[in-house]
């Protein structure tokens, strides 16, 4: 990620990176910035709110949008490599005064060797196979910058063989210009910061557990008048490392477990705020904080990024302290 953004032909952006292991890695992140040459502004922070024992994705969003000052956000998954005129192939759809929320393919390539820190080669699974079970990769085991034999190098694209069914991205197929939200995937998108501020950002519900919260986030940007549009010259390349002792066991995650939701929950609390929206109700996500507020209580994380240490205190909240009153119960799976 940090390669493709150094490398990036305009330069006039900030850099935010939400990090679920920043008290982990702070200092070396920064010091690998430096090492590869990034030159505009790097925030390295937190995500403003973490649940023990569950990943926080909506939060981690949530925490980029509240802490950037430009005026159009573009979304960058983990382990995605950006190629060089990225930036200005998403700008060129927001140069025209149109709320928009623009679209990229994001393509999956086969990964090249991985080895652990003491330079073992782990098991790597069927990456077709989506009942696949594996036991929880242990990222401890792993070089926090790199995992990979060497440095990313984009040289390697060309060479890497692209992911088919399930991993290929289906807006490869479509020409550009207006699409439908059920295409958000939230790896690859565009759109003026101030709406996704007015919307509230991401539904943090979805944290609780599987659900669409890519389709419900499109939607509501649909909703509160911007065009959603798809462009294919923005693409990027992802080499995904939950292929390895995967940490998301895809089968697994179809049931509920204890206290989460299943996929079907999240299908569930997504078609109940479809019908809100459709009757009149704003849209606006569920959070339980104004997303306006957070931003003024989290912004001198900015500064807090700059030093060495890692200063930001990690919030730890659990979803039943969290949501409180503003659950939504599920049915039976």
């Amino acid at each position: 990620m940090l390669r493709g953004i150094a490398d990036q032909t305009y330069s006039d952006f900030e850099f935010i990176l939400v990090d679920w292991r920043y008290h982990l890695r702070h200092k070396s992140v920064l010091e690998f910035a430096k090492q590869i040459g990034l030159k505009v502004p790097f925030y390295h922070v937190p995500n403003h709110r973490y649940n023990k024992y569950w990943s926080v994705l909506a939060a981690g969003w949530n925490t980029g949008f509240m802490l950037a000052e430009g005026e159009i956000i573009i979304m960058l998954l983990d382990y995605a490599y950006a190629p060089p005129n990225w930036i200005e192939n998403h700008l060129k759809y927001h140069l025209d005064g149109k709320k928009r929320l623009v679209m990229s393919p994001h393509i999956y390539k086969v990964m090249p060797t991985v080895v652990t820190k003491n330079a073992e080669s782990p098991k790597i699974i069927d990456q077709t196979d989506r009942s696949v079970y594996e036991d929880p990769l242990d990222w401890n085991n792993f070089d926090e910058i790199s995992i990979f034999e060497s440095l990313f190098d984009p040289a390697w694209l060309p060479k890497l063989e692209e992911y088919q069914y399930p991993h290929r991205d289906p807006k490869l197929d479509l020409p550009t210009g207006t699409i439908g939200y059920t295409y958000m995937h939230m790896k690859n998108e565009s759109f003026p910061l101030d709406t996704v501020l007015k919307i509230g950002g991401i539904d943090e519900n979805f944290d609780r557990g599987k659900g669409p919260m890519d389709n419900e986030f499109g939607f509501r940007f649909m909703q509160a008048g911007c065009e959603l549009w798809l462009t294919q010259d923005a693409r990027v390349y992802c080499l995904n490392p939950r292929f390895i002792l995967s940490s998301r066991p895809w089968g697994d995650l179809e049931k509920r477990v204890e206290g989460r939701w299943s996929y079907r929950d999240g299908e569930r609390y997504q078609n109940s705020r479809y019908a809100e929206m459709q009757s009149g109700k704003p849209p606006v996500s569920n959070n339980p904080y104004d997303m306006f507020e957070r931003r003024k209580e989290i912004w001198c994380w900015r500064e807090l990024s700059q030093k060495s240490e890692p200063l930001i205190p990690r919030n730890d909240v659990p979803d039943d302290v969290w949501f409180k009153n503003n659950l939504w119960m599920c049915g039976e799976a």
